[in-house]
């Protein structure tokens, strides 16, 4: 009896790993720790690299707006292309940029020398933002798509907790360029695993894309848009949310004497946090909803943002890095989920490039006034402006879409 229902449990956990995860997911998944590794080993640092170099706040805003605006430019022609091609050609790409911009980084002699690194990963992200959620999506029944997608995101923080633990002691140990040359030699193992487990074709029905439309006219669509769009413009600001911390959290940490390892340490709190939410959020998007949740999501990470300098106490500043991680991992599941759905499926690939070229040119602008705003006013109070126009601009999406819905 005992064996009979141990056989039943591995043959269901068999099942189950096929029917949901699959070794195409699988695969997938573990590209994205290995690729992303690299990214989060660097962001938390870069900011204090730059500072190292000689850089100004209002240039790491730049800098900042340079990734986003080469992201805007490429991430159409991207997508468009990915739908046209399959995902996996963009796969490479992502790799092989995961790999090469950490040995730019380290090859900069003055802040200068970082915005071609800040180019070349703008056209990364473009792939990056493409390939992964389309090919998850390409290769999973809709009914399971919350599981598989709440999954990859599951795996691929691992490098969101792991990195930050990694480079903020090897940096104290052996300085920020052979860091980055760490995170180079690690992030080049996702090229090799791109070639050998990444196939070109999908689950999905193939439809050629554009066939009964043009460009401009699958543009119109998911511009005017009304749902796709207020998702599109929340997720602007989560990601600027997300790099509020990432520009202002070390500056800030670091003028009040917190060595690379505390601040290595508070990332990790918030990577934790982050990871450990996806996979309830995901299992439960159903239930709860996921613009709901999305818009939850927000208002907690601005309002964590807006608390941040109103105690230097260490405990004081990891609560608030673990409600920013929360609130990340919250809206990162949701918003994946919900957009997926949302979007056609003959033109996901260009939905997404859509997407990233409206949040790339919104960061874009937002990066130097970002850096400025902390110049002018100091960090402390950039994080209340911040704060506020995340919320605020959280409320006035929200009305806006209950308008559009009121009134169709």
């Amino acid at each position: 009896m005992v064996k009979e229902t141990t056989n039943n449990f591995v043959s269901n956990k068999q099942k189950y790993i096929k029917n949901v995860l699959g070794i195409d997911i699988f695969i997938v998944s573990l590209i994205a720790v290995v690729s992303n590794f690299p990214e989060y080993m660097i962001e938390p640092t870069l900011a204090l690299y730059a500072l190292s170099l000689g850089s100004s706040m209002t240039f790491i805003g730049i800098l900042s707006s340079t990734t986003y605006i080469f992201q805007t430019i490429t991430s159409i022609p991207v997508g468009r292309l990915s739908d046209k091609w399959g995902r996996k050609p963009f796969f490479i790409l992502w790799s092989v940029t995961a790999s090469s911009v950490p040995i730019m980084f380290a090859a900069a002699k003055t802040f200068w020398h970082l915005l071609p690194a800040r180019i070349i990963w703008g056209l990364g992200f473009s792939a990056n933002q493409v390939s992964f959620r389309s090919y998850i999506t390409d290769n999973t029944k809709p009914e399971r798509l919350h599981v598989a997608m709440a999954i990859y995101y599951v795996t691929m923080g691992f490098g969101v907790v792991l990195g930050p633990l990694l480079s903020g002691r090897l940096v104290t140990q052996i300085g920020f360029v052979n860091t980055y040359l760490i995170a180079s030699l690690i992030g080049s193992f996702s090229i090799l695993f791109v070639f050998l487990g990444i196939k070109n074709n999908s689950l999905t029905p193939n439809v050629t894309p554009n066939s009964q439309s043009t460009l401009t006219e699958n543009l119109k669509s998911v511009i005017f848009n009304s749902a796709i769009f207020s998702v599109i413009l929340l997720t602007s600001l989560n990601m600027l949310g997300h790099k509020v911390v990432f520009d202002y959290v070390p500056a800030y940490l670091s003028s009040l004497g917190a060595t690379t390892i505390t601040i290595g340490d508070l990332f990790v709190i918030r990577g934790l946090f982050t990871v450990a939410i996806r996979l309830p959020i995901g299992a439960a998007a159903n239930r709860l909803g996921t613009w709901n949740m999305m818009v939850f999501a927000l208002l907690l990470q601005s309002l964590a943002i807006f608390l941040f300098p109103y105690s230097t106490r260490l405990l004081f500043q990891s609560v608030l890095m673990a409600f920013i991680g929360l609130g990340f991992g919250i809206f990162l599941i949701s918003s994946a989920i919900h957009m997926m759905r949302i979007a056609p499926s003959h033109s996901r690939g260009i939905t997404l490039g859509v997407m990233a070229t409206v949040v790339g040119t919104l960061n874009a602008f937002y990066g130097p006034i970002r850096g400025y705003i902390a110049d002018l006013f100091g960090i402390s109070s950039a994080f209340m402006i911040m704060g506020i126009f995340i919320a605020s601009f959280t409320f006035v999406i929200i009305i806006s879409n209950k308008l559009r819905n009121s009134n169709p």
